[in-house]
């Protein structure tokens, strides 16, 4: 009776059961390879996955902390071709002033060049700076203020012995603090002069009878004193160590860049019976000739300057002689008349002092008054910020002497200030660009 079902044989059935085992062999030898692979591509992809996401990570860190700074250097001279083998350094300087990085690189031909991966910190400030023709040159990095690539400019310029594009656009003398007992007054002398040309004064010889002894530099500025002047003390713009001392008042030895230069000094010049001679060779033409005394009854009598009226400085009213478009090598005599032989209240010596934040205030009052500093629309208010930072220095000194603030924080941050409120109101030796003779 046919069931339905088919009965094997024993040999159908060992052939069966061989093919089944087979299979199976099969299936197993297959399926063991395919687990692997899928492992080893799984753990492959995991790996390189970690390894993108690290890489990744760890750009995106030293993309945060560093930045690029890509410069042009070029020769402000009219139709002078930019040198070969210039070579640009990058120093970094932090609050204290002590320096955090430098790094050198060549100049490409065209005068390009970069510095990679430079550590951004907002507190560093960086420079860039290159010799020429054995003089000098540095150009301040701007701020990256969050971008990857910052890009400044150098510039450099041919030099020249002639002072002929040399003039001073403004000249302030101010009469400071008296000694009654040793007969003497200080004099502040602000100057601001200008290289008009496109060449660097880098000096001459003239008249030098050092000029055969080697390493005597060239002499460049010349700044005149009155006969019998002493205890000369440069300010601010001038370099004391590169001074050298003549018959008549010093001589600079740094080269001058052309662009505008302010500078500023103290003298003690002596007086007898009451009268103090002041008489000065101008050395270049000068514009703006500016003599200022305390209102407190004194006499004034020039052969030069005329009234000028008078102005406040300080919470002090001062008289002003004034005269302008004076020729080159003018000598200005002034005479003042009615000075103490002893300390009285009309003219007390602590009239004021010539130095600290009082001669800031002082240099402030003079370039408002005098247009030193022009000031176009969209501009920040220079002298805003000058009061700023004499209010915030105010404002350290107090809580200094209140002990809110360590010596090493306060003194640093003093600096600072200080620093940069010099920069704004007198500046440094340097061109409009930005370049300066180091």
């Amino acid at each position: 009776m046919n069931s339905g079902f088919t009965r094997e044989t024993p040999g159908q059935a060992r052939h069966c059961r061989g093919n089944k085992a087979d299979r199976a062999s099969a299936f197993r030898a297959s399926s063991l390879p395919l687990r692997g692979r899928w492992l080893l591509r799984s753990l492959v992809l995991g790996t390189v996955v970690m390894l993108a996401w690290l890489l990744a990570a760890t750009s995106i860190a030293a993309a945060a902390g560093t930045e690029t700074i890509s410069g042009t250097v070029v020769n402000g001279t009219a139709k002078a071709p930019l040198p070969s083998h210039l070579v640009v350094t990058l120093q970094g300087t932090g609050s204290s002033q002590q320096s955090t990085f430098s790094q050198s690189t060549p100049v490409s031909s065209d005068g390009r060049f970069t510095f990679a991966n430079v550590p951004a910190d907002p507190s560093v400030s960086y420079t860039v700076s290159t010799e020429y023709a054995g003089v000098s040159y540095v150009s301040a990095v701007p701020k990256a203020n969050g971008q990857s690539t910052v890009s400044v400019e150098l510039k450099i310029y041919e030099p020249t012995t002639s002072d002929s594009a040399i003039r001073i656009d403004s000249a302030s003398w101010l009469l400071g603090a008296l000694d009654a007992e040793k007969q003497q007054t200080t004099i502040l002398a602000l100057l601001t002069i200008t290289n008009a040309g496109d060449r660097v004064y880098v000096g001459d010889h003239r008249g030098d009878p050092g000029a055969a002894v080697p390493g005597i530099l060239p002499r460049t500025l010349r700044l005149v004193l009155p006969q019998g002047a002493s205890d000369f003390q440069p300010q601010m713009g001038l370099d004391p160590s590169k001074l050298l001392p003549i018959a008549n008042g010093y001589v600079d030895t740094q080269p001058l860049l052309p662009g505008q230069h302010q500078l500023a000094y103290t003298y003690r010049l002596g007086y007898a019976e009451g009268v103090a001679e002041i008489r000065v060779d101008l050395p270049y033409p000068t514009a703006k000739l500016r003599f200022l005394a305390p209102d407190v009854g004194l006499e004034f009598r020039s052969d030069r300057l005329g009234d000028g009226g008078t102005m406040p400085i300080e919470g002090r009213t001062y008289r002003i002689l004034a005269a302008d478009q004076l020729k080159a090598d003018t000598t200005v005599t002034i005479d003042v008349i009615g000075l103490p032989g002893v300390p009285t209240n009309r003219l007390d010596p602590t009239t004021m002092q010539i130095t600290g934040l009082v001669l800031i205030g002082l240099a402030i009052a003079l370039a408002t008054f005098l247009g030193l500093r022009s000031r176009g629309a969209g501009q920040t208010d220079p002298l805003a910020e000058q009061r700023a930072l004499l209010t915030s220095i105010a404002q350290l000194d107090d809580r200094f002497a209140a002990g809110q603030l360590s010596a090493e924080r306060y003194q640093a941050e003093r600096a600072r200030q200080k620093q940069r409120l010099i920069d704004l109101i007198l500046g440094s030796r340097t061109s409009p660009t930005g370049s300066g003779a180091a």
